[in-house]
């Protein structure tokens, strides 16, 4: 990036406007490139939808082995995949999701030992 920015300010070819112009389309260049790879099965991806059947419990499971699974390390996920799940359900007024997410995050937190 220092090499663009090198380039588009110290040369004597463009104007200074327009190198900031091109500074700033390679900045989103960038930016695109580096998120692009980057896709949830659950909301999809920049160039990709979601995984239809996709859930949250796929998604945060796929960390653990069958044999973390049987030990029962996935408990602290489970928990947390719950939480968010009523949270993201459990109604659209604001006061409603905020004590919502109070009561979640007690529990999520009484499930870890705080």
């Amino acid at each position: 990036m220092s090499v663009t920015e090198g380039y588009c300010v110290c040369a004597a070819a463009i104007d200074q406007h327009l190198s900031f112009q091109w500074l700033g389309c390679v900045i989103c260049a960038v930016a695109c490139l580096g998120i692009a790879p980057i896709y949830f099965p659950m909301w999809g991806g920049l160039f990709c939808g979601p995984i239809k059947g996709a859930t949250e419990e796929d998604y945060y499971y796929s960390e653990y082995s069958p044999a973390e699974r049987e030990m029962g390390h996935h408990l602290a996920a489970s928990n947390f995949v719950s939480a968010c799940y009523s949270l993201l359900h459990c109604g659209s007024s604001f006061h409603v999701k905020l004590q919502c997410l109070r009561l979640r995050s007690q529990a999520f937190l009484a499930s870890w030992g705080f």
